[in-house]
């Protein structure tokens, strides 16, 4: 009889347990000892490394060995401008370049320290006057004549004369400026603008006619503004004479005698052809009485008139014989000839 050979039962394999994705997902593996980052991911340093940086980067010298401490480019300083030839003609292209990006109070400031710092009158000089005349054009167009004027005066105040500077574009551009306040007729910030580019040195007279202004304050009954144009320019004396005679064709009288006035201040004493003038005036206006007061105050202040005058005088009085018998009189007590009298 066989003996069956039963072998013992075995225990079945543990099964084996499955990861779940979302396990794996979770576990974090532990760092390496010799991490690698990821090659593409560029890291950039911050602003505030700059200095550290630069000064620990090795800069290689000629021979190929690098230089652990560079020799970098020491910008000059202001305060070496005075002995260091260099360093005036560094800040010169500072202050050009600022009036040439239309910083002109910038510039201003930079010149003004300039000047200041080398003592040299003529450091003027050594400014590109192209490319203030650029910076001048771009401020004007941007912040209008009122700013371009007042640096203008503020350059003349540090001995910076940039209106003799400018080249011909921005100086066209200035006077078209003000030409433009002339056809608006805004004429008190006209004759303010004219004024104050003369006090710099400015070509006013190339504006515009100035007879032209003052005929238009001559039509406006304006006698003060046309006296305050026309001692602007140095033939003030013709303006006012001819601004006086183109009040008198109007028989505005009164205007006439107040730019005579002004006329007779501005030339310390009494002109003889402005005295003949405004006597003719007085005659074309009807009024021989005025004509009488003018002669007589020339002989107040012991003024000889010459023969013009008193044959203007003579024919403001025409009706009445009486008086020019005297006033024929005074001329024969000066030694004056009476060719003029019967004219």
């Amino acid at each position: 009889m066989g003996m069956a050979m039963t072998s013992s039962p075995q225990p079945p394999p543990p099964p084996r347990r499955r990861r779940s994705r979302l396990q794996s997902a979770t576990t974090i593996s532990a760092p390496s000892a010799n991490p690698n980052p990821n090659p593409k991911a560029k890291a950039f340093p911050l602003l505030s490394d700059v200095g550290r940086l630069q000064s620990a980067t090795p800069t290689p010298t000629p021979n190929g060995n690098p230089n652990s401490s560079p020799k970098g480019k020491v910008l000059p300083l202001l305060s070496d401008v005075g002995s260091n030839p260099s360093a005036i003609d560094y800040y010169s292209r500072v202050a050009s370049n600022l009036a040439g990006a239309g910083r002109l109070g910038d510039f201003l400031i930079a010149a003004e320290g300039l000047r200041a710092a080398s003592g040299d009158a003529g450091f003027a000089a050594r400014i590109n006057w192209h490319l203030l005349s650029r910076g001048v054009v771009a401020a004007l167009r941007e912040h209008g004549l009122p700013h371009v004027l007042e640096f203008l005066h503020d350059a003349d105040r540090i001995g910076l004369h940039a209106t003799v500077m400018l080249d011909a574009d921005a100086s066209d551009a200035v006077a078209a400026a003000c030409r433009q306040l002339l056809d608006e007729r805004i004429m008190a910030e006209f004759v303010e603008a004219i004024e104050a580019l003369a006090n710099c040195g400015f070509f006013v007279k190339g504006i515009v006619d100035p007879m032209d202004v003052l005929k238009i304050f001559v039509r406006k009954r304006d006698p003060d503004m046309a006296i305050r144009y026309a001692r602007i320019f140095p033939h003030s004396q013709l303006l006012l004479c001819n601004t006086m005679e183109a009040f008198g064709k109007r028989k505005e009288l009164k205007h006439a005698l107040k730019v005579f006035g002004a006329l007779k201040d501005q030339l310390g004493g009494i002109n003889m052809f402005a005295c003949r003038s405004i006597i003719d005036i007085c005659s074309h206006c009807g009024s021989s009485v005025q004509a009488r007061i003018i002669f007589e105050g020339l002989l107040a202040e012991k003024i000889t008139p010459n023969t013009h005058v008193f044959n203007s005088l003579m024919n403001a009085n025409a009706h009445s014989m009486s008086y020019n018998f005297s006033v024929y009189k005074h001329m024969q007590v000066m030694h004056l000839l009476p060719y003029c009298c019967c004219s």
